[in-house]
């Protein structure tokens, strides 16, 4: 494991254990599965504030710190971009209104420029990204500093104390949901890379490398077969392959595109299968399920990487 890897397994430890801390402080003990965060990865998202002072700020990268500490300054609204899906929805309690709305993502939350203080947050995710992440998020209050951290629409903040929330963080992290599934990416230059398991990504990301061909496997535990099929340059979609055999090409040179996969009838009806592709051009497109098409055709890109996992339904 890298470095920063570590690092960043090290900060998520130390944040489950202050949501835990915090929950039984209160006395509403919440089961915390520590063991999701060893293989954490962030989703992509933007988001930006309304500082006092400064209007709306620049978008930031998720888990960036919005506001101010030290400075006396209020936030009055915020708004949340996710970069692969719109599975995000929040609100905002305000000075003089209470809580206000859901809004989903890409809207304003808040009052900003109205003079009016942000008091307290809740952010939640829906459809499929909340089934694969938990939403993670802090606030700064007046007179109190960084408050303990939340997920998944808590409350962030202060009610009925006239507080104003001066900074927030918020981060995406995906769950240990998977039942095991290994799958691996036969990579231009490389060759047959390493199984990845549950989520994890097979191929490369900003290496501009072409992903030839995939293999899927299930867990030895469970009865049944996945099926998958490839779209290749020059070729087009080819047959359905099962149970770890090759899907797509080796030693020709020849660029996968987009990939379909599903689970045999019965398995079917137990589980959801969610993929998602890395595209050249256009990086990670959305989540999709259960034998639709994740990638594009007619285009001419190149598959660069694959995401999957199997959630129990």
């Amino acid at each position: 494991m890298s470095r920063s890897a570590v690092k960043r397994n090290a900060f998520w430890w130390a944040i489950i254990a202050m949501i835990t801390c915090g929950a039984m402080m209160m006395g509403q003990v919440h089961r915390v599965a520590a063991v999701a965060y060893a293989v954490a990865t962030d989703l992509d998202f933007s988001y930006n504030a309304y500082i006092e002072g400064s209007k709306w700020g620049k978008y930031k990268a998720g888990g960036t710190v919005l506001g101010t500490e030290g400075q006396s300054r209020r936030l009055e609204g915020f708004n949340i971009k996710l970069a692969t899906d719109s599975g995000i929805e929040y609100r905002s309690h305000v000075q003089d209104y209470g809580w206000m709305k859901y809004v989903s993502g890409g809207s304003r939350s808040g009052a900003g420029g109205e003079g009016k203080r942000l008091e307290a947050v809740q952010i939640r995710l829906k459809g499929n990204i909340a089934k694969l992440y938990d939403v993670y998020y802090r606030v700064h209050v007046q007179d109190i500093g960084w408050m303990n951290w939340v997920k998944n629409d808590a409350v962030a903040g202060t009610t009925g104390q006239a507080k104003r929330v001066e900074a927030m963080q918020v981060k995406i992290v995906k769950k240990n949901v998977g039942q095991g599934l290994a799958y691996s990416a036969h990579v231009q230059d490389i060759g047959w890379m390493n199984n990845v398991r549950d989520g994890g990504t097979a191929g490369t990301v900003g290496q501009s490398k072409r992903v030839e061909a995939v293999k899927i496997s299930l867990p030895t535990n469970i009865d049944g077969s996945i099926s998958y099929r490839a779209h290749v340059a020059n070729i087009g979609w080819m047959d359905w392959v099962k149970n770890d055999a090759v899907a797509g090409t080796t030693g020709r040179s020849l660029s996968m595109e987009a990939i379909e996969i599903k689970l045999s009838s019965a398995l079917a009806k137990q589980y959801d299968l969610y993929y998602r592709a890395h595209v050249q051009d256009k990086g990670w497109l959305k989540w999709v399920k259960n034998g639709t098409m994740a990638g594009t055709t007619g285009q001419g890109l190149r598959m660069e990487a694959l995401e999957v996992v199997m959630v129990k339904k």
